[in-house]
């Protein structure tokens, strides 16, 4: 996160949208819950559950249920969905932002 100060006021940004912190994360840590992101990233578990919604309706992430939990599964043949991405893959992406040496292994 980013702190810039103009005009005597503080503001907090970041590269990535929640959408784009929420693909990372998951793409590294796949068997995380709701409340595990929520502390993470620093967003309310409503917030979470709204993107990870958005998520899933784009095709961007799948979600599989294990018992009482959920594993999230990011399909990494979507497509990136910025105009400047021309439709790059999500795989090309994450394998900068996420090297495969930072990804928990799936159980």
């Amino acid at each position: 996160m980013q702190v810039v100060e103009r005009h005597g006021e503080r503001r907090q940004w970041g590269l990535l949208s929640s959408h784009g912190q929420v693909l990372v994360y998951v793409t590294a840590h796949p068997d995380v819950t709701v409340r595990g992101l929520a502390n993470a990233l620093n967003f309310s578990e409503r917030r979470i559950m709204g993107v990870l919604r958005d998520l899933e309706q784009s095709g961007m992430l799948r979600r599989e249920r294990r018992g009482r939990q959920n594993r999230y599964l990011v399909n990494e043949q979507a497509g990136v969905r910025a105009p400047e991405a021309n439709n790059l893959p999500l795989h090309d992406l994450l394998a900068v932002l996420v090297p495969p040496g930072r990804r928990e292994a799936a159980p």
